[in-house]
């Protein structure tokens, strides 16, 4: 997992927020934990009766000219952990005085701060029309721009301002004009600018890399598109690209985690797209261990995280059959069970068809035996496909599922176990000598292809792709 910085705006994109109340203004800010303008350099908490500058590390969070003169003697600041999303959050309280300067107790004569700045630092309010606004900001140009649109409907102004914003690293003035570019004026003629998917995916792409989660998505699905169900971001006909796809989920999981939302929908969705993505059949190198194994490991944060049913029910797949982790099958067939329970819509996944609880449970002592019998080494994996074809056999000579749990030990104990093929990742294993006897019995199941072989078969991309299929139907992919 990437180890981001702190992040340096709300969940949202906001890089501060403000409060207006009767008599004072609470403005809050994220800033990393050792933020500290009295004894750190390049920090800085600057506060005066027209102005407002905020430095982290040198950089400006804060600057610009305010809506209305404050009392800088009156007006202080703290810093404190917010318990909800475990930020540093430093908070600015500034103390407002009255339009009139005889009216300094009559709070019905405060002035109201529908922003925190009207101009730049340097730039004394009113707002020039041709200011530059250099000295103000990005967020603070990005609210300014939304002041302009929704109290004046200067639509082409608040564009100018929102690219300006963009330009210089607001995520939501990013947000912003990805919308717009996505919609476009042939959708909403109130839209200054027309539909350019081109446009709004390089927006998201922005904001994405500045950290907002919910924009790594939006990059995602540009770079390989959904399958059905969901309005592609980008030409069908764009050949897709896995790993770019597969990083901006990972990155969207890391920027929720850095805003202590682990366990949001975004996180579920990211993770079980990134797993599907690096087993998708068209993903050339869905096949290769390092996927195999990240798969493995993404599908099994959302099953373990969310308690999701469809995730389990993956993730027992790749125990039962050893993909990408050691082969369990006694405890992916108890995820199995949790899976199906908790959804009964999910049903046997492809290569267990036929077997029932009875069945599973003859499944998990054959493979028991069948390790011990031919002495497997830790690391080697069972054909799955043997293992099923003789727990049938010892449920039908038990006579079915229904028979008695001493008819079905009896039937497990004759059963030869020679047939059961033990074999690494690619390299097949002799079957021992004194085991040889039992060709007869072996007949009624023959040898089936090593794990290597199983994970390119027909049978193994229906059991891991069917998940994809399943997900295609109800949900994003």
């Amino acid at each position: 997992m990437t180890v981001l910085p702190t992040p340096s705006t709300f969940a949202d994109g906001a890089a501060y927020r403000i409060e207006d109340a009767r008599s004072s203004v609470a403005v809050s800010l994220p800033v990393p934990h050792g933020f500290d303008p009295r004894n750190r350099t390049g920090d800085k908490v600057d506060i005066r009766t027209q102005q407002l500058l905020v430095c982290v590390d040198g950089e400006d969070r804060l600057k610009g000219w305010l809506f209305a003169p404050i009392d800088p003697h009156k007006s202080l600041y703290d810093l404190q952990t917010d318990a909800q999303s475990g930020l540093r959050v430093l908070t600015i309280h500034l103390e407002k005085v009255p339009r009139d300067e005889f009216k300094m107790d009559d709070l019905m004569d405060m002035p109201t701060f529908p922003l925190l700045f009207a101009s730049g630092f340097d730039t004394p309010a009113p707002l020039p029309k041709n200011a530059v606004l250099d000295d103000m900001d990005p967020h603070s140009v990005f609210l300014l721009a939304e002041f302009l649109l929704l109290r004046l409907r200067a639509a082409k102004r608040a564009l100018e301002m929102y690219e300006k914003a963009a330009r210089r690293g607001s995520v939501k003035a990013c947000l912003k004009l990805a919308a717009w570019h996505h919609v476009g004026s042939e959708v909403e003629p109130a839209i200054p600018v027309k539909q350019d998917a081109l446009a709004a995916h390089q927006y998201h792409q922005q904001a994405a890399d500045l950290g907002h989660a919910e924009a790594c998505l939006h990059v995602s699905y540009w770079f390989a598109p959904p399958t059905e169900g969901v309005e592609p971001a980008s030409p069908r006909d764009r050949e897709p690209d896995y790993p770019a796809a597969i990083a901006y989920c990972e990155k969207a999981r890391d920027c929720s985690i850095a805003h202590n939302a682990a366990k949001s929908d975004l996180v579920r969705i990211a993770l079980w797209r990134a797993g599907n993505l690096l087993r998708a059949p068209t993903n050339p190198d869905a096949a290769t261990s390092t996927n195999v194994k990240k798969a493995f490991e993404c599908f099994s944060a959302v099953a373990n995280t969310f308690d999701d049913p469809l995730s389990q029910w993956t993730v027992a797949i790749y125990h039962i059959w050893g993909f990408g982790t050691p082969q369990d099958v006694a405890g992916g067939v108890a995820l199995l069970r949790k899976a199906r329970t908790s959804d009964p819509a999910l049903g046997m996944p492809p290569g267990l068809e036929g077997l029932d609880d009875a069945g599973l449970d003859v499944l998990v002592q054959v493979e028991a035996q069948a390790r011990e019998h031919t002495a497997a080494e830790p690391g080697k994996v069972l054909d799955v496909e043997g293992l099923v074809t003789i727990a049938k056999e010892v449920v039908a000579e038990a006579g079915g599922s229904d028979g008695a749990k001493e008819a079905i030990k009896a039937a497990l104990d004759d059963v030869a176990m020679t047939v059961v093929k033990v074999a690494t990742i690619g390299e097949d294993v002799p079957e021992p000598a004194e085991k040889r006897k039992s060709k007869k019995r072996a007949k009624k199941a023959l040898a089936r292809p090593s794990a290597v072989e199983l994970a390119v078969g027909a049978s193994v991309v229906a059991a891991v792709g069917i998940a994809i299929w399943m997900w295609a139907k109800g949900r994003r992919v």
